[in-house]
């Protein structure tokens, strides 16, 4: 009996300007309902429906840093919340993290404001 998956494979040293292209596909994708992937070798149209299965894993050493996304689906599958994940560039959790050490500040000061009043 045969099968009738479709596979595309690549792995290769690129650009980061190129590894945003192909991410921003996979999005729009994903946004659109249909993911086209081609390659010189094969293509596939993937059609994700009800709930993915995403997996995230991000590793630092002294010299290799990794980033590894995996999405996976089954036609049927209902969603189910993994728990809070944030994935944003590092100027944003730096300016949040200033605005959150001003919030503070700023509390801190109110309370002192308050209980110098009393």
């Amino acid at each position: 009996m045969g099968s009738d998956k479709k596979t595309v494979n690549y792995e290769g040293l690129i650009r980061t300007s190129k590894a945003c292209e192909y991410l921003e596909g996979v999005l729009s994708g994903l946004k659109a309902g249909a993911i086209y992937i081609k390659k010189s070798d094969g293509c596939t149209v993937l059609k994700p429906s009800g709930g993915l299965k995403l997996k995230v894993t991000a590793s630092e050493g002294s010299e290799k840093k990794k980033l590894k996304i995996a999405m996976k689906w089954r036609r049927d599958e209902d969603s189910s919340d993994g728990g809070e994940l944030l994935i944003t560039p590092t100027e944003i959790v730096e300016a949040l993290g200033l605005f959150m050490k001003k919030k503070s500040a700023a509390r801190a000061i109110s309370k002192r404001r308050a209980k110098n009043k009393q």
